[in-house]
C-alpha cells in the first residue's frame, strides 16, 4: 500500500550488553591502575636511592600520593566491575543455556575471589598483630613465615578465581577462533601472580636482612618480581579488554556464535514494545 512504511524497529540494550560494557570500562581503569602501580614501583626504587643522600621528602610525598591514587582507582574498578557483573548475571538467560551456565560459574568464581581476598587479608593482619605481641623470636619468625606462605597461596587462588570470572563472562559470547585468546588471557593473569610470588621468595632479602637490615646493601633486583608480575598482568588485562570490546560489538550487531539463541525479550521490554505499537499509527495513504 502506498505510503505504508511499516512499524518502527525497536532496539533495546540487553542486560548482558550493559553489564559487559561496564566491566570493559572497569578493565580500562584496571589497566591504568596497573601502569600507575608499575610507575610507583619505579618511583619507590628511586626513593630508596635518595634516602641515602638525605634529600627524599618531596619524592616520598609524590610516591605516597601515587600509591593512594592507585588504591582509590582499584576501589573504583571493583565497584564498577561488581555492578557490571550484576547486570550480566541478571541477563544470564538472554543468550541461551550456554551463557546461562557460564554466568552461574562466574558467580561461583566471584564468591571464591571474595573469600580468598579476605582470607589473605585476615591472615596478613594476624601475622602483623602476632609479631607485634610476641616480638622477633625464632618461633614467631617461623610462624610468620609459614603464615606468609599461606597468604601467598590465598593470593594465587584469588588470581585464579578472578581470571576464571573474567573468562566465563564472555566464554559463550566470543567466536570459537577467539577461545585461544581467552585461555591465554586467563593463563597470563594467573601466571602474573604465581611468577611474582615465586620470584619474590627467590630474590627477596635473606634472613640476614631481616635481622640487621643496615648491614645489607640495597639491590634493585628486589623489584624484579613485581615488575614481571605487573607486565604479565597488564598483558592479560589488555587481552581481556579486547575480548570484551569485541563481545560488545557482536551484541550490538546481533552477531552470534554457532548455537546461539537470539536474546529473549524480557517482560519489561515486551511492555515497552507493546506501548510503542499501541501509540503508533500508519501514515495515511496519499
Amino acid at each position: 500500500m502506498s505510503g505504508y512504511y511499516g512499524a518502527p524497529v525497536m532496539s533495546f540494550e540487553t542486560q548482558t550488553e550493559k553489564g559487559i560494557r561496564m566491566m570493559s570500562n572497569a578493565l580500562i581503569l584496571a589497566i591504568v591502575a596497573a601502569v600507575l602501580s608499575m610507575i610507583s614501583s619505579m618511583a619507590s626504587l628511586a626513593l630508596i636511592g635518595q634516602i641515602t643522600s638525605g634529600d627524599y621528602s618531596s619524592l616520598m610525598a609524590g610516591v605516597l600520593a601515587l600509591v593512594c591514587g592507585v588504591l582509590v582507582l582499584y576501589l573504583v574498578v571493583v565497584i564498577l566491575g561488581l555492578i557490571g557483573f550484576s547486570y550480566v548475571y541478571k541477563g544470564k538467560m538472554e543468550f541461551g543455556p550456554a551463557h546461562e551456565g557460564n554466568a552461574g560459574k562466574a558467580l561461583w568464581m566471584l564468591v571464591a575471589a571474595i573469600i580468598f581476598f579476605f582470607s589473605s587479608f585476615i591472615v596478613a593482619m594476624f601475622v602483623g598483630v602476632s609479631a607485634g605481641l610476641t616480638g622477633a623470636t625464632d618461633t614467631a619468625l617461623l610462624g610468620a613465615s609459614l603464615i606468609g606462605i599461606v597468604t601467598e597461596v590465598f593470593s594465587i587462588l584469588y588470581s585464579v578465581a578472578v581470571a576464571l570470572l573474567l573468562f566465563f563472562v564472555v566464554k559463550a559470547l566470543i567466536p570459537p577462533e577467539k577461545s585461544t585468546m581467552a585461555i591465554l588471557a586467563a593463563t597470563l593473569y594467573i601466571l602474573s601472580s604465581v611468577i611474582g610470588i615465586v620470584l619474590g621468595f627467590v630474590l627477596t632479602p635473606s634472613a640476614d636482612f631481616l635481622d640487621n637490615p643496615l648491614t645489607v646493601s640495597f639491590n634493585p633486583i628486589w623489584f624484579l618480581p613485581g615488575i614481571i608480575s605487573g607486565i604479565l598482568g597488564l598483558i592479560a588485562l589488555v587481552l581481556f579488554l579486547v575480548l570484551y570490546r569485541e563481545s560488545i560489538a557482536r551484541l550490538k550487531s546481533r552477531q552470534y556464535t554457532p548455537g546461539f539463541q537470539p536474546p529473549m525479550m524480557q517482560p519489561q521490554y515486551q511492555q515497552q514494545f507493546q506501548d510503542q505499537q499501541m501509540r503508533w499509527q500508519p501514515p495515511p495513504s496519499p
